[in-house]
């Protein structure tokens, strides 16, 4: 073992320093790499710890995917998956660009379960409470999107294509502003 700023190593090369400092691997000429390599299918891991333990993991794996594992966990709902054809999956191994789930969520019914049981919120900028939430409704057999204030209390609009365009239901040509492609239901209020 080769210990250095330390004189116990506990590992093949241990480096220990006091203060906010570190390790640098710098180039001259190119870019400057670190190699971390796995016997055989076992994963390659870089581990952030402190004195209460493994807080997050970097993983590369045998089936070419780089794992966030936050405090080590091995439930995939609590991860950020990328594969090798640039797809990205949040609680779930990704079968899109971008594939989110909450394996804890449930049905919304309210505004209020949208904030609680949303799968994705999308909040376009800091300065303004407008958030727009994707949540399971209707006992699983729809996804509602809501447009609210943060807390989910507020009554907010929905603007589609506000500078131009049409909006299709049914159709990938609409011909109008609001074009239905098959029946529409109108009630009573």
């Amino acid at each position: 073992r080769v210990g250095i700023g330390t004189t116990a190593p506990d590992y093949p090369l241990d480096v220990q320093f006091a203060g906010d400092s570190g390790i640098r691997a710098k180039s001259s000429s190119s870019h400057a790499s670190i190699f971390l390599t796995s016997a055989s299918a076992a994963a390659a891991y870089v581990r952030f710890s402190d004195n209460g333990g493994n807080r997050y993991w970097i993983q590369s794996t045998s089936d070419e995917k780089l794992y966030f594992r936050p405090i080590a966990t091995s439930t995939t709902a609590n991860q950020i998956i990328f594969d090798s054809v640039g797809k990205i999956g949040v609680g779930i191994s990704p079968a899109a660009k971008l594939h989110a789930y909450n394996s804890a969520g449930g049905d919304a019914t309210d505004k209020a379960g949208m904030l609680s049981e949303a799968v994705m919120k999308l909040q376009p900028h800091a300065s303004n409470s407008t958030n727009m939430l994707f949540a399971q409704v209707n006992s699983g057999n729809g996804i509602g999107i809501q447009v609210t204030n943060g807390p989910a209390t507020a009554n907010w609009d929905i603007a589609l294509s506000p500078f131009g365009g049409n909006v299709g239901i049914g159709t990938t040509s609409p011909q109008q502003k609001l074009h239905v492609e098959g029946h529409i239901y109108l009630g009573p209020n």
